[in-house]
């Protein structure tokens, strides 16, 4: 009969040990676990979209909330599209693969508005003519807004671009149509160390053209009395509306009259036989607004 020898058991203290040991193993890979599982307090601009992740753990899944209310999102990354003003607590909280649940994380994350600018007025302006400033307006009544603005054709006198208000300027347009230029003004609100940009809004500042007026025959015309002025008026610019208001100079004379068109056609008499008379044409082109090169023009009868 053989004896039978029994294994020695480990003792209670042992198993203690042991137990103490496997629960400090697993609180170290949980906390290894929540390595890198951070935000930081952010300021974001309204209707702006922001990137946040925390490192990823190897089958865990992610739990985000935006003042408790839980987001789609269940990676280690999120994509916000902020579109509310205010403050916000952002959390997320680790679930292991485990089953086992993290430290909640938590953020806050501040919204501002966005810059806002006025819709500044279409601008018509005439050749050799001058401005007004063109001061930028806003509805915001925080932080300070700036305005930066852009012109897409320096022809009309203008700067390319520019800072703040557009200084009055003196308008050019040497041909014979309208040049538009269009510009482009963006505010910027600065709030504490952070810009936000708002919508663009355009508008346009139109230089027009002054007419050149001509006349056939040149200015300083003779007539016998009783007879037609016949002076044709031309204008470089079609359309432009010729005025031309008489008066006498000199002498007695009758049969002139203010008008407008492309020729004078006046019968003038003169009542003296002796004394030359001179009636004075006053010509005005305008197209547009513009006034062009007035022209006197004498009429010796």
């Amino acid at each position: 009969m053989k004896n039978r020898t029994n294994k020695p058991r480990k003792s209670a203290k042992t198993r203690h040990v042991l137990s103490l040991l496997m629960l400090l193993l697993m609180a170290m890979l949980n906390a290894n676990r929540m390595m890198g599982q951070t935000t930081v307090p952010d300021t974001v601009c309204l209707g702006s979209q922001k990137h946040y992740w925390v490192d990823e753990s190897v089958g865990a899944v992610y739990i985000w909330r935006i003042d408790g209310i839980q987001q789609p999102s269940v990676t280690h990354e999120i994509f916000i599209n902020w579109s509310t003003l205010g403050n916000f607590n952002l959390t997320v909280q680790e679930k292991s693969a485990e089953d086992c649940f993290g430290e909640i994380k938590s953020s806050i994350v501040e919204v501002n508005p966005a810059g806002q600018v006025n819709q500044p007025p279409n601008q018509v302006l005439c050749d050799s003519s001058f401005s007004s400033l063109i001061a930028f307006t806003t509805i915001n009544s925080i932080g300070t807004t700036t305005y930066t603005w852009t012109n897409n054709d320096t022809t009309i006198g203008l700067a390319a671009s520019g800072t703040g208000s557009i200084p009055a300027f003196r308008a050019l347009n040497s041909g014979t149509g309208p040049v538009i230029a269009t510009i482009i003004v963006i505010p910027h609100l600065l709030i504490g160390s952070v810009t936000c940009d708002g919508l663009p809004q355009t508008f346009t500042i139109t230089v027009n053209p002054n007419p050149t007026l001509t006349t056939i025959p040149a200015p300083n015309q003779e007539i016998c009395s009783g007879t037609s002025t016949n002076i044709a008026l031309n204008s470089n610019i079609p359309g432009t509306l010729i005025s031309w208001v008489p008066g006498l100079t000199s002498g007695s004379a009758s049969g002139f009259l203010p008008g407008s068109g492309s020729a004078i056609s006046q019968i003038l008499t003169n009542p003296s036989f002796t004394t030359p008379a001179v009636v004075t044409y006053t010509i005005t082109p305008v197209v547009n607004g513009c006034t062009g090169n007035i022209i006197n023009f004498p009429v010796t009868v």
